[in-house]
């Protein structure tokens, strides 16, 4: 009986922190998430990136403070499949930035 409320607070602790992430990722900022989204985004990591979604699926919508996210940089690096697997994830290609510019006019002409 203890294990198991433990096991419940653990979880409820784990979906609370989810919840806390996800408020971060919606504000339009600069932070140590959205430079390793960067980086992983502009390197072709998929793998580490489809990872870090399955971890934590709201990251999808993480936003520097221009308002550009991991879409308009897998269509600004040319990286087609990081932007299926984060529309796939449920990114939006309507969301547009602090331009008003939606990710597929990062694409170069």
């Amino acid at each position: 009986e203890r294990q198991a409320a433990a096991a419940a607070a653990d979880e409820e602790r784990a979906r609370s922190l989810q919840r806390a992430q996800a408020d971060e990722w919606a504000r339009w900022a600069n932070s140590e998430d959205t430079t390793l989204m960067w980086q992983l985004v502009s390197g072709g990591r998929k793998d580490e990136l489809a990872a870090w979604l399955d971890q934590a699926p709201a990251a999808v919508h993480m936003r520097a403070e221009d308002g550009r996210g991991p879409l308009w940089w897998a269509y600004e690096y040319e990286r087609a499949d990081l932007v299926k697997v984060l529309i796939d994830g449920g990114a939006d290609p309507a969301a547009t930035d602090s331009l008003g510019m939606t990710p597929s006019e990062m694409q170069a002409a």
